[in-house]
């Protein structure tokens, strides 16, 4: 009996050990499935911040797609409303205050971009024949619809700037040249912006530095391939094509590459030609200007003398 009870009371304490050894385990186990759920549910929950994120950059594009309209469909009951347009910009007006105005154009119409200068636009990328993103209010001038741009953000150039590419035949005087264009057809160029020194005529004599200025004309332009871009008017009174005319073909219009390639800048800043603008041809007006009196105040070229 003693045996016997020995035995009863090692088997339950065995039990006893039995019962309780494997809590621990099953803690475990439940830690670590809870860990499990717990992951799972944070891993739900980035998944649906994600796909909400992408719903939201959706929605604001279909939104910001949703104000791109067709210029033919502007109306008056848009007055007020922003809303994003493209089309190719012409007829550029700049104006003396800093401001601007232009057409722009696509397939169903026209309309009036009206450019404050508190918008900070950069008119220099402003440029004839060239296409646009514009994005501004609807406002209305003496009973016709235009859009005003706010920022320096509400005008971008779609693509690099592409001016019209030709090759040079003869350089006239300082600032007249013959070129041939993509078709053979022979135009005569007259350079917007400079008035070059007159060369002597028949029964005229010339005036000072006339001939230094065809002759720095002439190394810079004679038989190379150049760029021509237009600015308001077409042509002069007597027929020649007004451009303005760069050795190289700018990706980006600034100080640097117009000091650097455009002619009319080289040939003020050398000394051989004044700065002039007629009609509304003005877009490099402000640093052909600076360029003029700094080599009047550094005695250059022409100025030399005076």
């Amino acid at each position: 009996m003693i045996y016997k009870n020995k035995q009863v009371t090692q088997d339950t304490h065995m039990a006893s050990a039995g019962a309780t050894s494997p809590e621990p385990e099953k803690q475990s186990c439940r830690a670590a499935s809870l860990l499990y759920i717990l992951l799972a549910i944070i891993i739900a929950v980035a998944a649906m911040s994600s796909c909400l994120a992408v719903q939201t950059d959706t929605d604001s594009n279909t939104d910001s797609d949703s104000n791109r309209i067709s210029i033919g469909d502007i109306e008056e009951k848009m007055i007020g409303d922003q809303i994003t347009i493209r089309g190719y910009i012409s007829d550029i007006m700049r104006y003396e205050s800093g401001h601007a105005k232009a057409l722009i154009t696509d397939t169903s119409g026209q309309i009036t971009v009206y450019i404050h200068s508190s918008s900070e636009i950069d008119l220099l990328m402003l440029l004839t024949d060239h296409e646009y993103l514009v994005r501004g209010i609807v406002d209305t001038y003496k009973g016709e619809l235009q859009i005003l741009p706010q920022n320096s953000a509400d005008v971008s150039l779609i693509s690099a700037p592409v001016f019209e590419k030709v090759e040079v035949t003869e350089v006239v005087d300082g600032d007249t040249i013959h070129v041939v264009d993509s078709n053979g057809e022979r135009q005569t160029i007259r350079f917007i912006g400079v008035d070059t020194p007159e060369l002597p005529k028949e029964n005229k004599t010339g005036e000072d530095y006339a001939l230094e200025a065809q002759a720095f004309a002439n190394m810079l332009l004679a038989n190379k391939t150049v760029f021509l871009e237009r600015d308001h008017d077409d042509t002069d009174q007597y027929g020649r094509k007004l451009r303005y005319v760069w050795l190289k073909q700018p990706d980006i219009i600034n100080e640097d590459t117009i000091r650097e390639d455009l002619v009319s800048a080289r040939l003020i800043e050398e000394g051989y030609a004044e700065f002039v603008h007629y009609n509304e041809d003005r877009k490099y007006k402000e640093l052909l200007t600076k360029l003029e009196s700094e080599a009047q105040e550094n005695n250059i070229g022409m100025w030399q003398n005076n």
